[in-house]
């Protein structure tokens, strides 16, 4: 426990060791301000790129539905699309998965179908334009 004589003994102390020290103080200020500038940074690429890689897996899996059914039929669609759980469905369509063109023969292209739901959930909006 300090007595109330020493308090300003000590004050005085600590006072001229922090003018003494200026340049020590100054690094140790900077040196911390960029500590925290780097975990910030750190913390705010890491939620970034958590986001990014959800964002990139809903893209590759073909959509941000909670379902993707394949090879269904028109009765099974109709079937699915009118329970009463369901609140929204997109429909889209395979219409052709080879081409014509010489230019294309090498790369796998296909055409497909969205109605104006599908477009959304498959990240394929446009941007200028419109739909056909």
């Amino acid at each position: 426990m300090i007595r109330v004589g020493n308090r300003k003994i000590i004050r005085k102390l600590a006072i001229k060791s922090f003018h003494a020290a200026r340049t020590r103080n100054i690094i140790a200020i900077i040196a911390i301000a960029l500590t925290a500038f780097l975990f910030t940074s750190l913390l705010t690429m890491g939620s970034g790129m958590v986001n990014s890689m959800q964002r990139a897996d809903m893209i590759l899996s073909g959509g941000e539905g909670h379902a993707r059914i394949n090879y269904m039929t028109e009765s099974e669609y109709r079937t699915i699309s009118s329970h009463p759980l369901i609140t929204e469905i997109a429909y889209s369509r395979k219409l052709a998965d080879s081409v014509d063109n010489d230019s294309l023969i090498k790369r796998h292209t296909e055409f497909w179908y969205y109605d104006d739901l599908g477009l959304k959930y498959a990240f394929v909006e446009p941007t200028s334009g419109h739909k056909p």
